[in-house]
């Protein structure tokens, strides 16, 4: 796996996690009625989802390389491990949104899960 491949496979995974996060904010803003104050945090919002993409798909890398001949295959496993980590940290991040941070945090885990399956596999 090369260096660029990691980096397209962030690109495409941060894309994702920049378009669901920025699109669920915009239902909740319009959902409380405050669409136009919600533009600019959703701008930031948007580069801290591609940052933490970049991270989550550079510890994916990192655990395929930990985790080469432990197990069958370890492209599988770390994709599996990197799709929990989103999981996992989306819900406990926010637990007052309820199921709404569970659904979010589950399209991003998906996201993950299918943009390296296809990059990496």
């Amino acid at each position: 796996m090369t260096t660029g491949a990691v980096l397209r496979a962030a690109a495409q995974v941060g894309a994702a996690y920049a378009l669901i996060g920025v699109g669920a904010t915009l239902v909740l803003a319009l959902a409380v009625g405050e669409i136009g104050t919600a533009l600019l945090p959703a701008a930031v919002l948007a580069v801290a989802l591609f940052l933490a993409a970049l991270i989550v798909v550079v510890l994916a890398r990192l655990a395929v390389s930990s985790l080469q001949g432990r197990v069958r295959e370890p492209v599988v496993g770390a994709i599996m491990l990197a799709s929990a980590l989103v999981l996992l940290s989306g819900v406990l991040t926010v637990p007052s949104l309820g199921i709404s941070a569970v659904a979010v945090s589950a399209l991003m885990a998906l996201a993950t899960h299918v943009v390296l399956t296809r990059r990496w596999t």
